[in-house]
């Protein structure tokens, strides 16, 4: 069964990127290789749009503190103890005595375990993600691949199809069988010439060409078909719903 169909509906990218984000990374790669097996597009571009803490890292120093400030006082204390010293300090820099006072009487009445830390650590993760949806964080302005425009979920599977019939076209054509022995390959073409275009070309090559060129635009086809059919699925859902409020 596809690991991948029930996130193809509108929303689910989004829905499945947040999941993983939450993965510990061994978790996350053997997730990720599972998918890849399915659909190399979709793995590439969940890794292009993950976040992570080397990518939140990576950012303005206001946007990663506009993050921590988010945190609860016991998870920001905790999460400041699974990050590097020098990012540590950084952070604090944008805390007053006070504040820093409070989370080190925080560490001070209870040290946090390590798997407590990893759990913050995803909290800070998943609070990131959170403000990018709500736009609380504008990821254009500083990270513009985070950007996930409308209807990904059917460009995802667009993009798929000429993938793999790329990847068809590019396939070189099987070689003869070595096990024929050579005077039956000559008898074989003796008796059928293949038959040829004006310009030399094998008929049977241009046929295969129109043919692929056929399916890929038989896909594009059928992929708009699909959202049609998705978006006025959507649209008597709402009307039914109405109906059932008006009743």
């Amino acid at each position: 069964m596809s690991s991948l169909l029930r996130y193809k509906k509108s929303g689910g990218f989004i829905q499945l990127l947040s999941l993983i984000e939450t993965f510990g990374p061994q978790k996350k790669d053997k997730f990720l290789e599972m998918i890849e097996q399915e659909s190399p597009t979709w793995e590439r571009a969940l890794r292009e749009k993950m976040l992570t803490f080397e990518r939140i890292f990576s950012w303005p120093e206001e946007v990663i503190v506009d993050v921590f400030k988010q945190l609860q006082p016991k998870t920001l204390a905790f999460a400041l103890q699974g990050i590097k010293p020098e990012q540590r300090e950084k952070i604090l820099t944008y805390f007053s005595h006070s504040e820093r006072r409070r989370l080190d009487d925080i560490l001070t009445e209870s040290k946090p375990k390590p798997e407590e830390i990893a759990s913050t650590l995803v909290k800070v993760v998943e609070q990131t993600r959170k403000m990018l949806k709500e736009r609380t964080l504008h990821a254009e302005k500083f990270d513009s691949a985070l950007s996930i425009p409308e209807d990904y979920e059917a460009k995802l599977e667009e993009r798929a199809a000429h993938d793999t019939f790329a990847t068809m076209s590019a396939a070189p054509a099987a070689p003869a069988a070595s096990a024929v022995k050579p005077q039956v390959k000559a008898a074989a073409a003796a008796t059928h010439k293949p038959e040829v275009n004006v310009d030399g070309t094998p008929v049977d090559a241009v046929r295969a060409g129109i043919d692929v060129i056929q399916l890929q635009k038989k896909v594009q086809e059928l992929v708009r078909e699909n959202k049609t059919l998705k978006d006025e699925n959507h649209a008597l859902r709402g009307k039914l719903e109405t109906i059932k409020k008006i009743a």
